[in-house]
Order: C-alpha cells, then structure tokens, then sequence
C-alpha cells in the first residue's frame, strides 16, 4: 500500500505530463482492490495527493469516492488520524464536491473538539482550509462553526 500512495505523490508533481495522467490512470484503476485492507491512515495519505484539478482521468474521481466510502465506515477510527490529514482528507472531498453528511459531521466534530492542535499548529491556515470546504460543500456545521468563533475571539490567537 505504501508503493501506491509514494506513486500518487509523484503523479501529483508531474500533472502536466500524458504519461504520468497514464500511470495515474493504471493507478486509480489498480488501488480499488486493496481499499478493503486499507487503514484510513494510509486512505488519508493517498487523498493528500488526489485534489482535483484540470487534467486528472476520470478515475480518480472513482478512487476518492472509494477512499472516502472506507473513512465512512470507519468513522469512529477517525480520532487516531492527525489534524493535518483530516483537513486534507476534507479538502480533497470538497474539491470534488462530493458529499457525505454523516462522514462531514463526524469530522468536523473531532476538529471542532481538536480546535487547540489546530489553534497552535505550524499550519496558520488550517481552520481557514475547513470552513472553506464546509463552505464550498454547503454544510453548516455549528459546533465548527462555535470553534471558529472562539478563535476568533481569542486576543492570542
């Protein structure tokens, strides 16, 4: 499983380039079978690396559909995965504008609940990145929202 997201991540450095589309292409196509034994640590690592964008084979679609199916099941798992992947795990959903309200709640839960790592991460633009993919998925969610608010009120944030 490791070959394939070390792969996703240099497709994603040569977009530009037909033969690279190709490998993704034999990629998104290939991956699908290991998705049942996946763990959602190595399923948010691949979505990392699958944001859409001009030029990517349909397939890919298919694969972030899958990948987010498995984090749909395992939603209670969700609590063991980095701040950092969840949001792009979330941002990569958002970009395919794909939906999955129970998927979304519990996320934007456990990162409302985890809005100190967030508050205090070497990312400054991490719950920006979240409220805009709530906001491009159309989804208030008020315990997000509330966390935002409190930031935002903090004089030392």
């Amino acid at each position: 499983v490791p070959h394939f997201v070390l792969a996703l991540r240099i497709c994603r450095d040569y977009k530009g380039d037909a033969a690279v589309m190709s490998f993704l292409t034999e990629i998104c196509l290939e991956m699908p079978r290991v998705i049942p034994t996946l763990c959602i640590n190595d399923a948010c690592k691949a979505l990392m690396h699958l944001d859409n964008h001009r030029g990517l084979p349909r397939e890919t679609r298919r694969l972030v559909t899958s990948l987010m199916s498995r984090l749909g099941e395992h939603k209670e798992d969700l609590t063991q995965l980095l701040v950092s992947d969840l949001v792009d795990s979330l941002d990569c959903f958002a970009s395919y504008k794909l939906k999955n309200d129970a998927l979304y709640a519990a996320m934007g839960e456990l990162l409302a609940e985890r809005m100190v790592e967030i508050k205090y991460s070497s990312n400054p633009s991490l719950w920006a990145t979240v409220t805009s993919c709530f906001e491009t998925l159309e989804i208030y969610h008020p315990q997000w929202m509330n966390a935002v608010l409190e930031l935002g009120r903090d004089q030392f944030a």
